[in-house]
């Protein structure tokens, strides 16, 4: 059993951030309808549903890692980890988690492929698979599994934290209205986030929330800059062990080096006509040393047997 609310394992350091001055807030939104939907949605982001009590979801995560020589060389797989997962949440009572299946397979090493289908706990394989939604839980995967409130510029830069104005730009774009089976219409809004200056703790993207609500629907972004030690920067800070294992051989194999972010896409689905909750995470990004090229993807996907329904007794 797990605490589902506990909080990241991110090292503790005095947080700071830039001051949001009147000049700088006179800037921050091309439209008045971006500060609207920025102000709805930071307040969503930090929000707890009271209502949201349970839920029964499959979890299944991939990542992969390949290696290529050069810049135009054959890129090789050097690594592929996937761990399926039953994840049980109750409020007030945390998180039950049991992994139904692994795989990991090293073939640039001549490792050949190991997988572990029986049912056991998660204390069990030291693992930690990703818990799609707790009370305070981050919902754009960025710069760890809890949301925090106010800007921390020490990492990663949220948009939508408190703050965030010092670091960004907002402007809406286009709008799209879903009917769903009951005749609710439900009317999404993008918002562009640009950074002010290109650094690698910020990002640069499109968002998309629930108009009415400020919940985040959908979301396309990267970090705007390449870092050194680019496997410090996977968004979330929950790694179970095959991403621990793909950060070492890169580390290892391929340190010093710089790499990127490309690519982080999210996307939500609507339960009960209420409650938006995660369905896939995925990330992408290369490293580059000396004499190689390392492109990495991660991913993960969610789907749910049941929302808000009792568990059976003993089940958490």
């Amino acid at each position: 059993m797990r605490d589902s609310s506990a909080t990241d394992s991110t090292t503790k350091r005095r947080p700071t951030r830039l001051p949001v001055t009147a000049e700088v807030l006179a800037t921050a939104f091309l439209d008045e309808k971006a500060r609207e939907l920025f102000t709805r949605a930071k307040i969503a982001r930090v929000a707890q549903e009271s209502s949201m009590q349970s839920y029964d979801a499959k979890v299944r995560q991939r990542i992969s890692v390949r290696a290529g020589i050069g810049k135009a060389g054959p890129e090789r797989l050097a690594y592929r980890g996937e761990t399926a997962a039953r994840v049980q949440w109750q409020r007030n009572v945390g998180a039950r988690i049991q992994v139904t299946g692994t795989r990991m397979v090293l073939p640039i090493l001549g490792v050949p492929k190991v997988e572990k289908d029986a049912i056991q706990d998660i204390a069990d394989d030291n693992e930690m698979i990703p818990i799609p939604y707790f009370p305070g839980s981050e919902t754009l995967w960025i710069g760890g599994s809890v949301a925090r409130a106010e800007v921390d510029d020490n990492g990663i830069v949220n948009p939508l934290a408190t703050g965030a104005e010092a670091y960004y730009t907002y402007q809406t774009g286009d709008s799209v209205q879903l009917r769903l089976p009951d005749g609710k219409i439900v009317q999404l809004r993008e918002l562009a986030v640009r950074p002010r200056t290109p650094k690698g703790n910020l990002a640069v993207g499109s968002l998309w929330f629930d108009v009415v609500t400020g919940q985040l629907v959908r979301a396309a972004y990267r970090l705007a800059a390449a870092t050194p030690n680019a496997m410090s920067a996977v968004p979330n800070d929950s790694a179970t062990r095959s991403a621990k294992i793909a950060a070492f051989m890169v580390n290892s194999l391929f340190a010093p080096n710089v790499g990127e972010i490309s690519s982080i896409a999210i996307e939500y689905g609507l339960y009960q006509g209420k409650f938006w909750l995660p369905r896939l995470q995925s990330a992408e990004g290369a490293i580059r040393a000396l004499f190689a090229r390392v492109p990495v993807k991660y991913e993960n996907s969610f789907t749910y047997a049941s929302v808000n329904a009792s568990p059976p007794l003993g089940v958490i």
